[in-house]
């Protein structure tokens, strides 16, 4: 709806705007683009080969930067990842067990946290072993060491375990 994606360009996420806005913003970006070239062709005494290799110049530019721009999230994208965060949270306040000289890998927190929570038992598109590694690291309470053991933490002991 029109409501929804005005809501979401203002928050910063992907949205598709109605075909009515997008010919509006092209027609005013033509429009812009003619008046410049005017201007330009006026102040450099009728130059149009500088101006069209000025105009090619900052079109290629523009492409590039369009390329190199990392990718916009959608809404429901967002809402998942911030309620997988809340839960890997609960799941530290549950199984982290914090002790100056205990040490624990990530590869045991992310083993934790799908043996915490069935629905991601299994590794799956909806969340992947580097996601969790992600939310250890935005949890952030912890130095981690460049072999991936994070210091003052350990797993508690967890029934399941023994079942797995």
């Amino acid at each position: 709806t029109d409501e929804e994606w005005a809501r979401d360009a203002m928050d910063g996420f992907l949205y598709e705007a109605p075909p009515q806005v997008s010919v509006l913003v092209v027609a005013v970006l033509i429009a812009v683009g003619f008046v410049a070239e005017r201007a330009l062709l006026l102040l450099l005494d009728d130059s149009l080969t500088f101006v069209l290799s000025l105009s090619g110049s900052l079109a290629i530019a523009a492409a590039f930067f369009e390329l190199i721009r990392p990718p916009m999230e959608t809404r429901e994208a967002h809402d998942r990842r911030a309620a997988q965060y809340k839960e890997f949270e609960a799941f530290a306040a549950a199984q982290l067990a914090f002790s100056p000289s205990a040490s624990c890998h990530e590869s045991d927190i992310v083993s934790g946290f799908r043996l915490f929570y069935p629905k991601y038992r299994f590794s799956s598109t909806e969340i992947t072993d580097k996601d969790i590694e992600r939310m250890m690291r935005r949890f952030g309470r912890f130095e981690r060491t460049p072999a991936g053991y994070y210091k003052g933490i350990e797993l508690k002991e967890n029934e399941l375990k023994s079942v797995f």
